[in-house]
């Protein structure tokens, strides 16, 4: 019997980082944002609210990856692009990001993508240009 997981190619790390995304650079609306659960090189699975999680199809991230526990700002963000393939609602057991009551309340969802090419990493020289609100960055 296959599974999901017998479908990886690439070695998931559990890591749980702040991930921003959105689904069209040129959208007025800001990016949303979620909490990762695990990465690897060609896709990402992480949580976010319902009214935060777009449809299937394709999506711009940017992961946090900070230097010290605590750290508000990421030292360097892994930006890249992929494909919404699985959306699904998660067990409020499994949730893992600090969400406020209404938005737990209204689901918290657990969405994969699969890289379109590995993400690229932006160091934090580059860090309000890439962590801050991608429409102030043009």
């Amino acid at each position: 019997m296959s599974s999901d997981s017998d479908k990886r190619r690439d070695k998931r790390l559990e890591l749980r980082l702040p991930i921003k995304f959105f689904k069209d650079p040129t959208e007025s609306l800001p990016m949303r944002e979620g909490v990762t659960h695990n990465v690897s090189s060609g896709g990402v699975f992480f949580e976010a609210p319902a009214s935060h999680v777009m449809q299937d199809g394709p999506v711009t991230l940017r992961i946090g990856v900070q230097d010290k526990e605590g750290d508000h700002s990421p030292s360097l963000t892994l930006v890249g692009s992929g494909a919404v393939c699985r959306i699904e609602p998660l067990d409020p057991a499994h949730v893992i990001g600090p969400w406020s009551k209404e938005q737990a309340d209204t689901g918290i969802m657990g969405v994969a993508v699969q890289f379109h090419t590995r993400p690229t990493i932006q160091l934090r020289s580059l860090d309000e240009l890439l962590w801050g609100d991608h429409h102030e960055a043009g």
